[in-house]
């Protein structure tokens, strides 16, 4: 298990039930920025560097703590300013694309850790929920780069989840991007 203090620059790649516990694994990610058109590019970019550290697991504690530290110390843009929800197939990665080339933008194409989330959230209770997808978020939307906005491009899938992201961050904006399916 990795300890909260060691984790400045490692982001949450995945969130998983192992023998009962909620883990979390980290990427940790060097000096590279999330300009790639999907999160797990930019994980893979990560991983592929000479001498990258492997990836860490940990309990969701570290999570926890990791959040609490980078709030505290001003490292986070969380709550995300605003989500792009889509349809499959429509545009969207050029939306966030566009996005992403601007320098004071953190744009978070498709982050694996928040489609895990849903999954694994539901298996705690209520209050734990909030509490898991604010840490996440927080550490997501860390600084890398004097960014000054964060924004998240939702997977597909999650678009039914959008009232419940509503609720959970109301002062957020959103977008749903789609085509004519003609």
């Amino acid at each position: 298990m990795a300890e909260a203090s060691e984790l400045a620059n490692w982001v949450p790649s995945r969130l998983w039930w192992h023998q009962g516990r909620l883990a979390v694994t980290w990427v940790e990610l060097g000096g590279l920025r999330f300009d790639r058109p999907f999160f797990h590019q930019t994980l893979d970019a990560a991983l592929a560097r000479e001498a990258a550290p492997e990836p860490r697991h940990s309990g969701v504690e570290a999570l926890f703590a990791e959040a609490g530290r980078a709030a505290a110390a001003g490292e986070s843009l969380a709550p995300p300013a605003g989500f792009v929800f889509h349809m499959s197939r429509c545009g969207s990665t050029l939306v966030s694309s566009s996005l992403a080339r601007e320098p004071s933008a953190l744009v978070l194409a498709e982050p694996n850790p928040l489609g895990d989330y849903f999954e694994v959230a539901q298996r705690l209770p209520p209050a734990e929920r909030g509490q898991l997808l604010r840490a996440l978020l927080i550490l997501l939307g860390r600084r890398r780069a004097g960014e000054r906005i964060f924004v998240v491009k939702a997977m597909s899938q999650l678009t039914v989840f959008l009232p419940f992201l509503l609720q959970a961050l109301p002062q957020a904006r959103w977008v749903f991007v789609y085509r004519d399916p003609v």
